[in-house]
């Protein structure tokens, strides 16, 4: 019958169309899986990167906070061979010998008279080293000018009277500017350039 024939060409049809929508869309689930697939083996790929690169700036962190830690380390071993090392050095200075005592204060005077114009300022308990005659009749000031006078400073050096609020050491006092030599202000000068120099370990590039 005639009916037949057009139900049972409506039947292919449908079938073809069928089988064309799911072909159409195993084809689009195939590109959609595809994407999915390189999507998820992209970010893989980024998380294992940004992984790595983590890894590797806590390591670098972790060399740089131990290797900060070891300088820290090797400044405080530094810093207490400085401190026995001054303290012994105030003890010496508090306790030199005459000779030594001499000598120092000959140095310092020689090196730091400039304008003719100084006198010294020293502690009380040092004036008789000062103004005592040997037995040349001269006295270590006598000395000391006579030292200077060879080096073309023709203007004797004066005692100051009045004693100076220090220890050890001596003060030239200048018409422009003084020289504070007392001993603990020599040791802590020094100290503070040592010191600084120590502390630059923790800044040193390798």
């Amino acid at each position: 019958m005639a009916s037949d024939k057009i139900i049972n060409k409506i039947l292919q049809n449908a079938e073809t169309e069928a089988s064309q929508i799911i072909a159409d869309a195993k084809k689009t689930a195939a590109k959609e899986e595809q994407k999915i697939n390189n999507e998820t083996e992209n970010r893989l790929n980024q998380l294992a990167n940004e992984f790595k690169e983590n890894s590797e700036e806590l390591e670098r962190r972790a060399k740089l906070n131990a290797n900060l830690q070891e300088r820290k380390d090797l400044l405080e071993i530094k810093q207490e061979v400085l401190h026995e090392a001054f303290d012994k050095a105030k003890e010496q200075m508090a306790n030199l010998s005459d000779n030594e005592w001499f000598n120092l204060v000959t140095k310092i005077v020689l090196n730091g008279t400039d304008t003719d114009t100084e006198y010294i300022k020293v502690p009380e308990k040092d004036f008789p080293k000062y103004t005592q005659l040997n037995k040349d009749n001269m006295s270590f000031l006598d000395y000391l000018n006579l030292k200077l006078k060879e080096q073309g400073h023709m203007i004797p050096l004066k005692l100051d009277k009045n004693p100076a609020h220090f220890n050890d050491g001596l003060m030239l006092i200048g018409k422009y500017s003084d020289v504070n030599a007392s001993f603990e202000v020599l040791i802590e000068n020094m100290r503070e350039y040592l010191e600084w120099d120590v502390s630059k370990i923790l800044f040193n590039n390798e």
